[in-house]
Formats: structure tokens, C-alpha cells, sequence
């Protein structure tokens, strides 16, 4: 019986269908390294967040991982290539959520939210400016499933959105698309720059001074792809400059972001714990893709899985 193993907290009721629907997979959920650590010699297939060299050790069988996040950056990845295996990601369903913390981003910077609390916690009534997200240019840099829905609503709500995608193409609700190489020119027209990138060796530290000295004037940046991906040292230096009016940052370098990092105490910044990806319904929605790739694993048909990582795009 193939062994399946979950490092993560599963709802019973989805654990109990899958069992049923999958008799001849032996599933179990361990939310302790420590027990994870007694399972691991026995598993063929491990469905997780995280994953070390030291915990890859411990797992002789395994075969496949399907990670439970968009991105898998943050795992081993030449381990898995150098024991050949399979990696699949759960790319494609935190556009819904994604896309609503995006848009609250952008409607918190309009309406100087951050402020406000401010002023709350000093108990003193002032009234900041209050500006309209209808009319103004959002750039989107990464136009996969998530930049799309964030097109799609941000267009809704009287925005037009331009954007950055690795394979410039038609998008729908999106005027423009360009080419990473083009990135400057998303900056320079845009009142709202969100950022979606993936971490790979061409999007390391790709958004610096450059970028962000183009920007207009009262323009904001929003980060919820990967801290990696930005120069903070320039990034606080446009804060400082005034070349940026105010950053929602929900992914930093180092996380947890150090106590010592400027951004804690910067009054134009608003600092996420990387909540970005999280959901009380996360499970529910990243089953459709767990049964899809187990049904192809099953039955022999790898080349059917769904994001399977793929080294020459880093994701």
C-alpha cells in the first residue's frame, strides 16, 4: 500500500472522502516534525508547506511532493532534482484571496488607513487625505492567476491596470502588457504597482532604485510575491526620498522581519505578517488539485499532473 503523508492540519471530513475515494492509499496527517520525522521512512508521497535536506534524509521512498504552496522557492529544490523527485505545487487557487488583500491594499493607501490607527493609538482626531482607487493605474507585475483576478476586479471598481508577464500576451481587463525587461515603464505610469513575482534567478532583487525613482508622484507599492524579489535598501531609501508615498508589504527578505528592520517604525509602511496566501478555507481549495495530480500518480500518467516544477522557470 502506497503511504501518503500530510504535514499540515487536514480537515477530517476532506481526509475521510479522500481515504475512502483512495483505498489503496494509506493516508495519515502529522502536524510535529517530530512525528513527521516516524513517518517519513515509509512515505512515497508527502503533501506539505515545508520540507528540508534533513527531513529528505529520513525519506528513502519518496516519490513525489506535492506542496501545498504557489511558490516553492523556499524548499530544496536541487535535492529533489539530484533524487529525481516529483514536485507539484498548488499554484492556481489563492487568486480569490490574493486578489482581495490586494485590493485592500490599495483602498487602505487611498484612504490613509494606516494613519488613521496611527492616530487612533495616540488618541487624536485628525483627518488624513482621502483619495478614490477609480481612475488610477495599477501595475501588476506577474500576470498568472492571481494578477488576472486582480485585473479583473480592480477593473471593476473603474481602474485601469497594466502589467508585467514573462510571456507578454493578451490579458483580459489588462490595457498593456510588456515584457520583464520593460518592467521601468509599468512603474513610471502606474499609481499602484502591486508585485506578484515569483522568486527565480531573473526576479532576484529585479525592483530597485530604478524602478521605484520612475514612479509618479503620491504613487504607492505593494509587495505580495516575494520579498526577495525587491532591493530594500532602495526600497527605503525611496521612502525616505519621498520618490514612494507608502509600501503594504506582506513578504520581506528575512521573515520573521528582524525587530531591528526600519520598516517596524517607517509611518508609510504598513507591515504584513505574509498573510497573503492564507485562508480558513485554504484545504478546500487546494483539494481539487491534490485528487487531480493523485488520480494521475495512480494511474501512471505524470505527464497529466498539475504545475509540476519546472527548473529552467524557477516555479
Amino acid at each position: 500500500m502506497i503511504e501518503l503523508v500530510f504535514y499540515h492540519s487536514v480537515p477530517q471530513d476532506l481526509l475521510h472522502d479522500l481515504q475512502r475515494d483512495y483505498p489503496t492509499v494509506h493516508m495519515q496527517q502529522c502536524q510535529s516534525r517530530q512525528a513527521l520525522q516516524e513517518i517519513l521512512p515509509r512515505a512515497e508521497i508527502l503533501i506539505t508547506f515545508q520540507c528540508d535536506p534533513d527531513l529528505l534524509e529520513l525519506a528513502p521512498r519518496l516519490q513525489w511532493v506535492q506542496a501545498l504552496s504557489t511558490g516553492v522557492d523556499a524548499l530544496p529544490l536541487d535535492h529533489f532534482q539530484k533524487r529525481n523527485i516529483l514536485l507539484t505545487s498548488t499554484r492556481g487557487i489563492h487568486a480569490g484571496h490574493m486578489s482581495e488583500l490586494a485590493l485592500m491594499a490599495m483602498l487602505m493607501l487611498a484612504r490613509n488607513v494606516h494613519l488613521i490607527l496611527k492616530n487612533q493609538t495616540l488618541q487624536t482626531w485628525r483627518q488624513p487625505p482621502q483619495d478614490e482607487i477609480a481612475g488610477k493605474t495599477v501595475g501588476i507585475l506577474g500576470l498568472g492567476s492571481i494578477g488576472r483576478e486582480v485585473a479583473r476586479k480592480a477593473s471593476f471598481l473603474g481602474m485601469q491596470a497594466i502589467g508585467v508577464k514573462n510571456r507578454p500576451e493578451t490579458v483580459d481587463n489588462v490595457s498593456q502588457v510588456l515584457a520583464l525587461e520593460d518592467m521601468d515603464k509599468v512603474f513610471a505610469r502606474s499609481d499602484y504597482v502591486i508585485n506578484l513575482l515569483p522568486l527565480t534567478e531573473k526576479t532576484r532583487q529585479c525592483i530597485g532604485s530604478r524602478q521605484f525613482d520612475c514612479m509618479p508622484e503620491e504613487a504607492c507599492f505593494i509587495n505580495l510575491g516575494r520579498g526577495g524579489s525587491v532591493d530594500e535598501k532602495a526600497l527605503i531609501q525611496a521612502l525616505h526620498s519621498g520618490s514612494l508615498r507608502a509600501v503594504v508589504s506582506d513578504v520581506f527578505a528575512h521573515e520573521p522581519l528582524p525587530a531591528d528592520s526600519p520598516f517596524w517604525n517607517m509611518d508609510n509602511v504598513i507591515v504584513l505578517p505574509h498573510i497573503g496566501g492564507l485562508s480558513v478555507h485554504y484545504m478546500h481549495k487546494a483539494l481539487p488539485v491534490i485528487r487531480h495530480n493523485l488520480q494521475a500518480y495512480l494511474e501512471g500518467r505524470l505527464e497529466d499532473m498539475k504545475n509540476v516544477y519546472q527548473p529552467e522557470r524557477g516555479y
